[in-house]
């Protein structure tokens, strides 16, 4: 989470917004920061972040590699030219051996290349 403070500081420009996760993070836990921070990628149609921070949230919790593969349908949904490209992202590794990610690139055409096996 406070890799995720810190961006938000820098980054996005909202020490405000970074203040308010921090304060959940402090009083209701880090997955309670995540899950607001994620709501907050969503409603913002930003559904590979949302993918990427639940997968990397799902290495603690496999609540959270299911919403991860939920994002992720969201984001195929947007067509992306570069979404092929996000799928490669060291974060999403734990995903490939999945049902739903190969399901994913099948629908996209890139179900067997080497670059989504999982390793």
């Amino acid at each position: 989470m406070r890799e995720r403070l810190a961006w938000l500081r820098l980054e996005e420009r909202r020490p405000d917004l970074a203040d308010q996760l921090a304060d959940t993070e402090r009083t209701r836990g880090w997955e309670a920061a995540m899950d607001e921070w994620i709501g907050l990628l969503e409603r913002r149609s930003r559904w590979t972040a949302a993918a990427f921070q639940s997968a990397v949230a799902g290495q603690s919790n496999p609540k959270w590699v299911e919403h991860a593969l939920d994002c992720l349908e969201h984001a195929q949904n947007q067509r992306f030219a570069t979404f092929p490209l996000l799928l490669q992202a060291q974060a999403l590794r734990p995903l490939r051996g999945h049902a739903r990610f190969r399901a994913i690139l099948r629908g996209l055409r890139l179900e067997g290349r080497a670059c989504f096996e999982a390793r």
